[in-house]
């Protein structure tokens, strides 16, 4: 029975012409683009894990699981709000590849809503890394918050810019998206090289966070050579979320202790740095005369739950 299947499954073809068949002729084309994903991966896969290849060699086993743990719960959060977001971005952009307008504005408008939710997420774990550490892993593992404080930076950075990269990929742009990834990996060897001699395994962490910073940096300017997008455009969504980051990050980390209970500790931190950053995200936003942004969103969000209809599906 099987063997008859197989032989009816590879005449289908042929008896029935306007069935599927293979086609080869678009091949070599798809590959010339597709090689290039599959050089960015490698790059973008090394960039993320030869670090820890290397702070094995460097430090001992405590050191280790200490630089381990701090990269990833350092960016958990950034990882956790940047993909949902941009899960159905690329295909939405392709709806819309023709009108550049259009495509400007859809990657803008999605600039601005991750770095809204990664950037204060990201300086929040930078403020509260002590006491983040201390009710989630113990005294024991104190040697985890300047990893912690580093990583979540880098973190930010590389989500920072992923909406540009979306775009470079949708205009055919996988080579020269290939090279960002590696100069990003060529930079964290020469920062690793330059940092480790004198800070040792922390310096593993600082040199991910200046290859992340030179990522980011060669992104925008890519961006802004091959789709036309300005600086200022980019500048636009990215201030409020970064000022008003950096005014929670101030204001949290000098902020004394209230009580003897560590965890009222941190719940009452991370209420009051939400408060600061929600006052001057949506005081900026008013000030800025209202542009699109998530802030519509959220505001439409809260309003439908005002009324009693429930959270919009």
């Amino acid at each position: 029975l099987t063997d008859v299947t197989g032989v009816q499954t590879c005449a289908l073809p042929i008896l029935h012409p306007y069935r599927p068949a293979w086609n080869t002729s678009q091949l070599r084309s798809m590959w010339h683009f597709s090689k290039w994903l599959l050089i960015s991966g490698i790059g973008d896969y090394l960039t993320r894990n030869l670090d820890q290849l290397i702070a094995g060699r460097v430090g001992d086993t405590h050191n280790l699981g200490v630089y381990n743990v701090a990269a990833d719960i350092g960016q958990l959060p950034t990882a956790e709000l940047g993909p949902p977001i941009l899960r159905a971005f690329l295909p939405t952009l392709s709806t819309i590849k023709d009108d550049t307008d259009r495509l400007h504005a859809a990657v803008l408008k999605t600039l601005g809503a991750i770095n809204t939710l990664a950037l204060p997420a990201a300086f929040g774990v930078v403020a509260l890394a002590e006491l983040l550490t201390l009710v989630f892993l113990g005294e024991k593992w104190a040697g985890v918050v300047p990893y912690l404080e580093v990583f979540a930076l880098v973190g930010a950075f590389k989500v920072a810019v992923t909406p540009f990269s979306s775009l470079l990929l949708l205009l055919g742009f996988s080579k020269l998206h290939a090279r960002l990834m590696w100069v990003e990996l060529l930079a964290f060897l020469l920062a690793a090289l330059a940092f480790v001699p004198f800070i040792g395994i922390l310096g593993l962490a600082y040199a991910r966070l200046f290859s992340a910073v030179v990522y980011l940096v060669l992104n925008m300017h890519t961006t802004k050579s091959h789709s036309g997008i300005r600086y200022l455009s980019m500048a636009a969504g990215l201030w409020r979320p970064l000022i008003g980051a950096m005014i929670m990050l101030v204001v949290v980390s000098s902020m004394p202790r209230f009580s003897s209970s560590i965890y009222l500790d941190l719940g009452l931190h991370i209420f009051i740095g939400i408060a600061i950053y929600s006052v001057f995200i949506i005081g900026s936003w008013w000030f800025c005369r209202k542009p699109d942004g998530i802030e519509v969103l959220a505001l439409a969000w809260l309003r439908r739950i005002g009324r009693g209809h429930g959270p919009a599906a």
